[in-house]
């Protein structure tokens, strides 16, 4: 079901996203990050549940959040996906 994430409804699709990362918190799991990775990329999902999943990727790949913005929804995606920490955790994501 995760394999297709547009095709999940965005309610059952942010349950998804909460339990995957509160469940790898700090694993480092790369399916997990697959999975996280995949919603972050869903350019059809709402901006929010889109940074909702890469903060989730954040505290699975164990990278420290040391402040929040004071509005997580103001988060550029497309800088995200070009920053050296997101392309670290795709590279772990990568891994079987």
């Amino acid at each position: 079901m995760l394999e297709s994430p547009d095709r999940i409804p965005a309610s059952l699709l942010l349950e998804a996203i909460g339990a995957v990362g509160g469940f790898y918190t700090g694993t480092q799991n790369a399916a997990a990050l697959r999975v996280l990775r995949k919603i972050v990329e869903l350019t059809a999902a709402d901006h929010s549940t889109r940074v909702i999943a890469y903060l989730h990727m954040l505290e699975v790949g164990a990278i420290p959040i040391d402040e929040y913005p004071s509005n997580v929804m103001e988060i550029d995606l497309t800088a995200v996906q070009d920053s050296a920490v997101f392309k670290r955790l795709c590279s772990v994501a990568a891994t079987p």
